[in-house]
């Protein structure tokens, strides 16, 4: 009788968060106001190679629900 070990389940470490470009999809804003908030401390991010960042959405998310938008601003037409 051949015993295997059991199998560990690993959770996916990057679960929960995203790019930046996808976070400001998801909340309707401006890539730079994602960047932004990273920049000043109010939501963490953190550089994967030299182009890529990754943020938290619940966290940008929250703190989204916390700022007041000026009247007219939104995502930048491309």
């Amino acid at each position: 009788m051949v015993m295997s070990k059991p199998e560990q389940t690993i959770e996916n470490p990057f679960a929960g968060w995203t790019t930046i470009e996808e976070a400001a999809d998801m909340i309707n804003r401006d890539r730079s106001v994602i960047r932004y908030w990273a920049d000043i401390g109010k939501i963490a991010c953190f550089p994967v190679g030299r182009k890529m960042s990754l943020v938290n959405i619940d966290e940008v998310k929250a703190y989204s629900a916390t700022v007041r938008r000026k009247p007219g601003a939104g995502k930048r037409k491309s």
